[in-house]
């Protein structure tokens, strides 16, 4: 019985979309964020 596992190649490009991704989603979510509210929640 042979397995068959989804096509799912962790390769360069792979990891260049998430980080994408992830940079995008950072972006969107910190562009109202001024440096001193940033800097006022540093240290938690």
């Amino acid at each position: 019985m042979e397995l068959e596992y989804m096509d799912n190649t962790k390769n360069d490009h792979y990891y260049l979309d998430k980080i994408k991704t992830d940079l995008a989603f950072i972006v969107a979510h910190m562009k109202d964020v001024d440096a001193q509210e940033l800097n006022d929640n540093e240290g938690w």
